[in-house]
């Protein structure tokens, strides 16, 4: 099992994307404002974007990403 699909399995009712337009859009925040993220950074994209609808969805994600 790959680890996106791990993750999605893990995250349960969490709406998520693997969409690649929105994990493009999703993927960028700035980052070109520092010559070295921008360096790191510039072409990167996420395997996978979560949706939470709330804070507990917020913690529940945040937990599933630290234990990987």
């Amino acid at each position: 099992m790959s680890r996106s699909a791990a993750l999605i399995d893990e995250l349960g009712d969490i709406p998520h994307t693997v969409e690649p337009s929105l994990l493009r859009r999703r993927s960028r925040d700035y980052f070109w404002y520092s010559q070295a993220l921008a360096r790191d950074l510039g072409g990167k994209l996420g395997e996978l974007g979560a949706i939470p609808r709330n804070k507990a969805d917020v913690t529940r994600v945040a937990a599933a990403c630290a234990c990987r």
